[in-house]
């Protein structure tokens, strides 16, 4: 497994040279906290590699975007060309010399498990919009229960970009609440918070019917 700014990162500085010949500006705007993917990494970013490739090769002098996000089936890879604003001295690119790379971004993203899908709709000036659905690492949902702010945000920090996903805490009801509407994977408890029978809270999870496995 691997984090997405990191495939994505390494793709962006693979396909440098090609945007600067093209005079094309590449963009990344990622979301915070993305669950990293998995699957044969070198496959992802020469599927990722093989999609921007298409999109430069559309917008001489123009933009592309590339945006991510959780989405359902994985983590989801927004690729969008735009032409330039004035007009370019290069040659669009035709569909014959696009389909041959987003021929083998689809067969990639098959490899790997995921999906590749063109927009049919597109905004105005975009030249070419497409997603790209990689898998990403089975989530492990934590639940920390601590009556310290700080301590939370510090757990949450710590789990940013790992296959644990943060569910906070501060008191046995609220706790109990998130059991029953998230039923976690592992539990954190923090058994020396004030005002409050710790030990008998661990005793109600252990026995609650969907934290009993945690």
């Amino acid at each position: 497994s691997a984090s997405v700014a990191e495939v994505i990162g390494a793709v962006l500085k693979l396909a440098k040279p090609l945007a600067q010949a093209a005079g094309v500006q590449i963009e990344c705007d990622l979301a915070e906290s993305l669950p990293p993917i998995a699957g044969q990494l070198p496959i992802a970013r020469q599927a990722l590699l093989n999609l921007l490739t298409a999109a430069v090769q559309l917008v001489p002098g123009g933009h592309v975007g590339v945006t991510a996000g959780v989405q359902s089936g994985g983590v989801g890879v927004h690729v969008r060309a735009a032409k330039p604003s004035v007009s370019h001295s290069g040659p669009l690119a035709g569909e014959s010399q696009t389909a041959e790379p987003l021929e083998m971004a689809n067969q990639f993203a098959t490899l790997l498990g995921g999906t590749l899908q063109l927009a049919d709709q597109l905004a105005a000036g975009e030249e070419f919009a497409a997603t790209l659905t990689l898998p990403m690492t089975e989530q492990v949902e934590v639940l920390v229960i601590d009556d310290n702010v700080d301590t939370l945000r510090l757990m949450q920090r710590y789990l940013v970009g790992t296959r644990y996903r943060f569910i906070g805490a501060r008191d046995p009801e609220e706790a109990l609440a998130l059991v029953q509407s998230q039923p976690p994977r592992m539990i954190v408890l923090d058994v020396m918070m004030p005002g409050i029978d710790d030990w008998e809270l661990l005793g109600r999870l252990r026995t609650h019917p969907q934290a009993g496995a945690a």
